[in-house]
């Protein structure tokens, strides 16, 4: 029976998942090509599932219509355990200063939400190149961090953020909830 040319493409990216499923190491770039932003996602799911994470580097090379989605469930389904070594290579990535954005936010609400860790939260903030960015994600931060432990959070304004706005609003939060 002949297939329209759309039919063979759906039926390729199905075989394609079907061996990233049965392969033994997780997926190169090249594996990852021809899938669609649904089943990059879905070979991700499938590989943190096993324990061994795809590359960061690996995501930000794939074509811009499915890495835009595929970094963000990255950083939507995983970001709690990605530490700094990961946040600095983000600087080595070929990502638009939006994309790097928006992965920070998303990885600093993540730090937040999953882990309470307002000092790695404020730390991903910092880094976020798009000011326009921060208000939204800082502002979650700030408020539960200082309700969380207020002296923590001071001492963490005082002694590891540099002088700005940023810290301004820490302190505030932190002096106000403090006993």
């Amino acid at each position: 029976e002949k297939m329209s040319p759309p039919q063979r493409q759906v039926m390729q990216a199905h075989e394609a998942l079907a061996r990233l499923a049965e392969a033994k190491t997780p997926p190169t770039l090249a594996d990852l090509r021809g899938q669609d932003a649904d089943g990059v996602n879905h070979a991700m799911q499938l590989w943190r599932d096993r324990g061994q994470p795809l590359a960061l580097a690996t995501l930000a090379e794939l074509p811009p219509e499915s890495r835009g989605a595929a970094l963000k469930h990255y950083f939507d389904n995983g970001a709690e355990g990605i530490g700094g070594e990961q946040m600095a290579g983000l600087d080595g990535l070929a990502l638009s200063v939006e994309e790097k954005s928006a992965l920070l936010a998303t990885g600093a609400q993540a730090r937040w939400q999953r882990e309470a860790d307002g000092a790695a939260a404020l730390d991903w903030i910092q880094r976020i190149p798009d000011r326009a960015a921060w208000p939204e994600v800082t502002r979650e931060v700030i408020e539960g961090y200082a309700r969380l432990d207020p002296q923590a959070a001071l001492d963490y304004a005082q002694n590891s953020m540099p002088d700005g706005p940023l810290r301004e609003q820490l302190e505030q939060a932190a002096n106000a909830a403090l006993p």
